[in-house]
């Protein structure tokens, strides 16, 4: 079950769809682009007892905590609260993005040494440096402006400067799902290859 809404006050939508994944998924996503690229969305009601087993208990409060270490630390203590790292920084020179079915999907390369290249379907997907596939979604993958300032894939442009931030999945507080394999499917027929995680599910999910 899915609810959403969204939109400016001339293309402003709104519903309820209860179907399996990918069907509900097709109609939001139809929805956000009848509402100039934007819904919000609330997804699949369940028991306290079913979110405590397979949600992610205390991400809202770790979230909160990054959010107030940001402004004063940027992005090193950004990666430093995430157990991260930032990997990478370049300008980038090659930079593709197109709408597809209501998601933004496209790559970004950068001009350093490992020829960084990142591939996104609305969130980061992959990281590839010096042509291996250094991290995949789940793995947190984000970007950032040369003034340090975060930086959506669908901002990105070309000559700008960025700097890569990955942060292994395992030190996450993540959703279950996210280790299925069977929901990448439809991103990796944007994307044109397989990346699916596998079902890797870490203790704590």
């Amino acid at each position: 079950m899915q609810g959403y809404a969204g939109g400016k006050p001339y293309t402003y939508v709104e519903g309820a769809v209860a179907d399996g994944l990918e069907a509900t998924s097709c109609v939001v996503r139809r929805a956000s682009v009848e509402a100039d690229g934007w819904v919000g969305v609330a997804r699949t009601p369940v028991e306290v007892g079913c979110a405590t087993k397979h949600g992610a208990p205390g991400a809202i409060g770790f979230a909160v905590e990054l959010g107030h270490r940001f402004p004063s630390d940027g992005p090193l203590g950004t990666a430093q609260h995430l157990g991260g790292e930032i990997v990478a920084t370049g300008t980038v020179p090659d930079y593709r993005c197109e709408q597809r079915e209501g998601l933004d999907a496209g790559v970004a390369v950068l001009d350093d040494a490992a020829g960084t290249t990142l591939h996104f379907v609305s969130e980061y997907m992959t990281l590839e440096l010096d042509g291996e596939r250094r991290a995949v979604f789940p793995d947190l993958i984000t970007t950032f402006d040369g003034d340090g300032a975060p930086l959506a894939s669908a901002d990105v442009a070309v000559g700008e400067q960025v700097h890569v931030l990955v942060a292994p999945a395992a030190r996450l507080l993540l959703f279950s799902a996210m280790y299925l394999p069977e929901v990448y499917g439809p991103v990796e027929e944007l994307l044109g290859f397989p990346f699916a995680p596998g079902a890797r599910v870490p203790d704590h999910a």
